[in-house]
């Protein structure tokens, strides 16, 4: 008994010992990459783009601020490490865009993604993963939506969607106002929920249509619905 006893002591001390292991491994390597490009300079790049030929967008924005919002064209301003290029490309209707800045743990270059639109246009599908940084979205009309965000708050204004979404943000706020959606299912870990004026809630809000719903949650942070 005395020999299962230890053996287990040992298997979960090994098991403590592997995870911390993983954990100070897996910071070391952001740190090197961030160290990698203090030095570097920043460089900015713009591009157009024929919105017809583009139905869904696909934006891996790393630690970039995002600013997304109605202009004349679908055109993008980059501002970015130089020896990190963005990459961008349209396949199969899908415009898709890598920051390249995914083991980076912070902005200190102040790297941003501007991201317009012509009026009107409506998109099939809207995705935004992001590790750090802030996004904002004005008057963007989608099917169906989906951001998500490790650190860092979420603002859009007259934002439709149509279909079952989601934005998400594991630290941070979430603010969105004039908006347009079938329903909503809001849950936020830590923080308070207030919908057109008034608190609903500190754990989850629901209504509308839920098959359909815009879910909205927030680690930490709370959710604003104006």
């Amino acid at each position: 008994m005395m020999n299962k006893v230890s053996k287990k002591r040992t298997l979960v001390f090994g098991s403590l010992v592997l995870l911390s292991s993983f954990f100070l491994l897996t910071g070391c390597g952001q740190n090197q990459a961030d160290k990698s490009v203090q030095n570097s300079k920043t460089v900015e790049m713009s591009k157009d783009f024929n919105s017809s030929a583009v139905e869904k967008l696909r934006i891996d924005s790393g630690v970039m601020d995002v600013k997304i919002e109605e202009g004349e064209a679908l055109h993008f301003n980059v501002k970015y490490i130089e020896e990190r290029k963005p990459t961008m490309e349209v396949k199969d209707k899908t415009l898709n865009f890598d920051s390249k800045t995914n083991d980076l743990s912070k902005n200190d270059k102040k790297l941003s993604l501007s991201l317009t639109f012509p009026k009107g246009k409506k998109f099939a599908d809207f995705n935004v993963k992001q590790s750090d940084g802030v996004v904002e979205i004005k008057g963007l009309k989608t099917q169906s939506l989906k951001i998500s965000s490790g650190n860092g708050s979420i603002t859009a204004d007259k934002l439709t969607v149509i279909k079952a979404s989601s934005i998400s943000s594991g630290n941070g706020g979430v603010e969105l106002s004039d908006l347009t959606a079938p329903g909503l299912n809001i849950s936020v870990g830590n923080g308070d929920i207030s919908v057109y004026g008034k608190e609903v809630g500190k754990r989850q809000y629901k209504e509308g249509d839920q098959e359909k719903a815009l879910k909205i949650t927030s680690g930490n942070g709370s959710i604003e619905i104006k």
